[in-house]
């Protein structure tokens, strides 16, 4: 399925800059609505960022959809280029705005888009305010409701979760969500979850610790777009950096 929408998302991105009688602005806005949806396709683990795993397929299955020839070895060699070009904050991973700018700016990818769509992409992903504010507003009622999750199962009113704690409260989100796991299945995961994100090393997650698990992880599915996780995790990192300054 991730095959064919990938294709039409990408061919998407032609036939909407066909319209010679768009201005290139308007045209650009429709470029960054299919590079959305082509990143979010191409965001298996629903990270928010696009590894060097998940940008190869995504690429590869793009030139065969175009009928352009190109191993697997190849856009594997492309992919590492682009990761030292284009990943600005060297996080080892492309977020959205990184992902537009190396499909818009790099020579490497025979995107086609007229150049000065091209350009208004670039600009419009690094400059639309009103996408952030929006994107801000919705982390901080994503950050509101785990928040409240987290509340209802910091029993003991101690400001962290123990395993038990968390175990109940994803036993609970995912009996809301129409998941159904045993208990056991959680209990292992919450082992894992303790062992990647209670960074202090506690043997408890503080809500910090609790939000990055809730976007990061890939076994906890908290249904939030790409782009409002990375926006979510902003928020936490700024708020550590004002409580330890």
């Amino acid at each position: 399925m991730l095959q064919y929408c990938t294709a039409w998302a990408m061919r998407a991105i032609s036939l909407d800059c066909l319209c010679a009688l768009s201005p290139g602005c308007l045209c650009a806005h429709k470029v960054l609505s299919s590079l959305r949806q082509i990143f979010e396709l191409a965001d298996a683990d629903l990270s928010g960022f696009l590894d060097t795993g998940e940008l190869t397929e995504c690429l590869y299955k793009y030139y065969r959809a175009e009928g352009m020839s190109r191993s697997w070895c190849k856009v594997q060699d492309e992919v590492v280029e682009a990761m030292t070009l284009f990943d600005v904050d060297k996080s080892g991973t492309l977020e959205f705005s990184e992902f537009v700018t190396m499909a818009m700016c790099s020579d490497k990818f025979k995107f086609k888009v007229a150049a000065d769509v091209k350009y208004w992409a670039a600009v419009l992903v690094e400059t639309s305010e009103d996408v952030k504010r929006q994107e801000e507003a919705d982390a901080k009622q994503v950050l509101q409701q785990l928040q409240q999750l987290f509340d209802d199962a910091d029993t003991g009113s101690s400001g962290v979760l123990d395993e038990e704690e968390l175990t109940e409260v994803l036993r609970q989100y995912n009996i809301q969500e129409g998941v159904g796991r045993s208990r056991l299945k959680f209990q292992a995961e919450v082992a894992l979850f303790f062992a990647e994100f209670d960074v202090n090393g506690t043997g408890t997650l503080e809500f910090g610790e609790f939000a990055v698990m809730a976007m990061r992880s890939t076994l906890f599915k908290f249904k939030v777009k790409p782009r409002v996780k990375h926006a979510v995790l902003c928020l936490v990192r700024a708020h550590a950096v004002e409580t330890t300054s």
